[in-house]
C-alpha cells in the first residue's frame, strides 16, 4: 500500500506481481511519473490485483488509465489529500469509504489465496 508518492514503486510492484493499494498514485499525464504510468499498463496487461483511489478533483489522476489497470475506488469532489474542500464532514465520511474499500479489496486476495 502507497499513497502518492509512495505510487513510484508501482514499476517494482508490476515486475515482481506484487498486489498493490495506491492512494493518489502520481499517474496524470502532467503530474506522473513515466514509469508509473508504464507499470500501469503492465499492471492491466497481467490482471495484477490492484486498488487505484484517487479524488476526482486530483490533478494528479488519470481516472481512464486507473481504470485500465485495475479496481478503482473513485473519491467525488476529492482533491490530493483525498478531502473535499470546505467539508469536512464529507471528507470524514469519504475516509470511512476509503477505508471500506481497501478492507474489501484485502479481503477479495485473502479469500483468493
Amino acid at each position: 500500500m502507497g499513497k502518492s508518492i509512495g505510487s513510484l514503486v508501482l514499476p517494482a510492484a508490476a515486475e515482481l506481481a506484487v498486489p498493490g493499494i495506491w492512494l493518489t498514485p502520481l499517474i496524470s499525464e502532467t503530474e506522473g511519473n513515466p514509469a508509473t504510468r508504464r507499470a500501469l499498463a503492465t499492471i492491466a496487461d497481467t490482471r495484477l490485483p490492484t486498488l487505484l483511489v484517487g479524488g476526482t478533483a486530483d490533478v494528479t489522476r488519470d481516472g481512464a488509465a486507473a481504470r485500465r489497470a485495475g479496481t478503482v475506488y473513485e473519491v467525488a469532489r476529492a482533491d490530493h489529500a483525498l478531502e473535499i474542500p470546505g467539508d469536512w464532514q464529507a471528507s470524514l465520511a469519504a475516509l470511512a469509504q476509503v477505508a471500506t474499500a481497501v478492507d474489501g479489496f484485502v479481503a477479495a486476495l485473502e479469500a483468493a489465496g
